[in-house]
C-alpha cells in the first residue's frame, strides 16, 4: 500500500508478547522457523542494542506507548483488574498521559489497533485509536479468547460493552482484524497507523492451544538447544570460586520463571519433560510470524 503523503508515511507496528530476542532466525537461531520476520530484518533496519523498559507485560506496553519508564507512568505489573466487566469496574490506567498514537491522530492519521491492549478499560478505544479490535484481558487460551470490537461486530458493539468468545485461533483472528482495517484504508486519502499486537508466543503452550501440525513437528524434530541458559558455561560459579555452602543455585533455562506456577512445577522435573511445553512456545512464535506477509 503506497504512501499518499510523503511526509506522513503509513505505519504498521507489529508487537509480539514474551518473545525473546534469541527466538528469531535472523538472530542466529536455526531451530525456529521465522522466514518472514527474517526477510523484514534483511530488508529493513534490525536494532541489535534495543532495551525494553520492563520485562513485564503491561508496564512494557505503557512505556512503548508513552515513552516513559514505569516509575513515571505508574504501571508496574501486569494488570489483573479493570480490563473488562468480569474484573470489576473499568480503569483507564494511562488517563491524562498522552501516547504517541494521540499525536498521530492529531496529525491526521487514522489509528487502528488489532490484538492485545492490556492497559485497562478494553471496552473503549483509547489513545487516538478509532479502529479497536482487542483482546479483552491480555492473554490466555489461544482458542475461545475474549474479544471486543472488530469487523464482525456492529459498530456500536464496543460502546455497549459487548464481548464474545472467539472460537478461532487467536493469532489468525488478530491478523484478520488487522487486514480488515487495511482494506478500509485503501482509498481513504489519509495516512494510517496500525498496531498489530499478538498474544503469541506467550503461554499457554500445551498441545491443545496450538495447531497440531506445528506442535508435533517441533516436538519431533527440535532438540531446543538454542534456548538460552543464565550460566551456560559456568562463568558465574567459577568467578565466585565454586558453590559456597550457603549459596542456593536456582534452576535456570527455558522453564524457570518464578512468576509462573507451571514453570515452577516443571523445574522440579527432568529436561525431557520440557518437550511437552517448548513445542507449544515455538509453535506460537512460528504461527505468529507465518501470518506476516512481508
Amino acid at each position: 500500500m503506497s504512501n499518499l503523503h510523503p511526509h506522513q508515511p503509513n505505519i504498521l507496528f507489529i508487537l509480539a508478547d514474551d518473545q525473546g530476542a534469541w527466538a528469531l532466525g535472523c538472530a542466529g537461531n536455526s531451530e525456529i522457523r521465522t522466514p518472514n520476520l527474517d526477510r523484514l530484518a534483511a530488508t529493513g533496519t534490525r536494532c541489535e542494542n534495543f532495551f525494553c523498559a520492563s520485562p513485564v507485560c503491561s508496564p512494557a506496553r505503557a512505556s512503548i506507548l508513552t515513552g516513559r519508564i514505569p516509575s513515571q507512568h505508574g504501571v508496574h505489573d501486569w494488570l489483573r483488574a479493570g480490563n473488562y466487566a468480569a474484573e470489576g469496574p473499568s480503569v483507564e490506567y494511562l488517563q491524562g498521559q498522552p501516547g504517541y498514537t494521540d499525536f498521530l491522530a492529531a496529525a491526521g492519521y487514522t489509528c487502528g489497533l488489532s490484538g492485545k491492549w492490556h492497559l485497562g478499560d478494553s471496552y473503549r478505544a483509547q489513545k487516538g485509536f478509532s479502529y479497536w479490535a482487542v483482546h479483552a484481558t491480555g492473554g490466555g487460551p489461544y482458542y475461545g479468547a475474549p474479544m471486543i470490537g472488530g469487523p464482525l461486530l456492529r459498530p456500536e458493539a464496543v460502546r455497549e460493552g459487548e464481548l464474545y468468545a472467539e472460537p478461532r485461533y487467536v493469532t489468525d483472528v488478530i491478523t484478520d482484524n488487522a487486514l480488515a482495517f487495511l482494506e478500509t484504508q485503501a482509498g481513504a486519502g489519509r495516512p494510517f497507523y496500525l498496531g498489530v499486537h499478538y498474544t503469541a508466543p506467550h503461554s499457554p503452550w500445551d498441545r491443545d492451544n496450538h495447531p497440531t501440525e506445528l506442535y508435533d513437528g517441533y516436538r519431533r524434530d527440535c532438540p531446543f538447544e538454542s534456548i538460552p541458559r543464565l550460566d551456560q558455561k559456568g562463568q558465574t560459579l567459577a568467578a565466585i570460586g565454586g558453590l559456597p555452602p550457603n549459596l542456593l543455585r536456582i534452576p535456570e533455562g527455558c522453564a524457570f520463571n518464578p512468576r509462573c506456577r507451571m514453570a515452577q512445577d516443571i523445574c522440579r522435573q527432568e529436561r525431557p519433560e520440557l518437550r511437552e511445553i517448548q513445542p507449544g512456545r515455538h509453535s506460537a512464535c512460528h504461527f505468529a510470524e507465518e501470518v506476516i506477509d512481508a
